[in-house]
């Protein structure tokens, strides 16, 4: 087998969210028939760093046997997103800035559920475009093994 497809159950409920609208319509994502969900991975870890640091603890449950694996893919198949305001998706919120978010959370709640939902999707875009120096992520719907450029064991500490 040379292609992997990922069909995982996750958290965040790719289907209904809107996310793969979004992403198929904007940002040309490869959405595949055969792919219920994406893969997910690091395309820079943290402003020092492309690679993340697997001697550090947090990449899985301590003494968990590991593979981080580096990857190089077409560009046009990858969907960059900032790791940080991700957070603020996942807990079912409008991407805004930390300065913003005191005065516009109030006016945010009292807006019916339709409009809620109308606002986040338009604030998306942010997550999409906006990466300063947060961390970036990437997700994609196929791997094959010519994508693979180094793979590494490790224990997670």
């Amino acid at each position: 087998m040379n292609k992997l497809y990922c069909g995982g159950n996750f958290g965040f409920d790719y289907k209904t969210s809107g996310y793969k609208e979004k992403a198929a319509e904007d940002y040309r994502a490869v959405l595949l028939d055969g792919a219920a969900y994406p893969f997910w991975g690091w395309y820079r870890y943290s402003s020092l760093m492309v690679k993340p640091d697997l001697r550090q603890g947090g990449h899985a449950p301590r003494g968990t046997s590991c593979i981080c694996v580096e990857l190089e893919l077409p560009e046009d198949s990858v969907l960059l997103s900032n790791f940080d305001s991700w957070g603020c998706i996942l807990s079912g919120y409008p991407v805004l800035p930390e300065e913003e978010w005191d005065r516009y959370y109030d006016e945010f709640k009292a807006l019916p559920p339709e409009e809620q939902q109308k606002v986040k999707l338009q604030t998306w875009e942010k997550i999409f475009s906006e990466f300063d120096d947060s961390p970036i992520q990437g997700v994609f719907w196929k791997l094959e093994m010519a994508n693979v450029r180094n793979a590494r064991f490790f224990k997670a500490k």
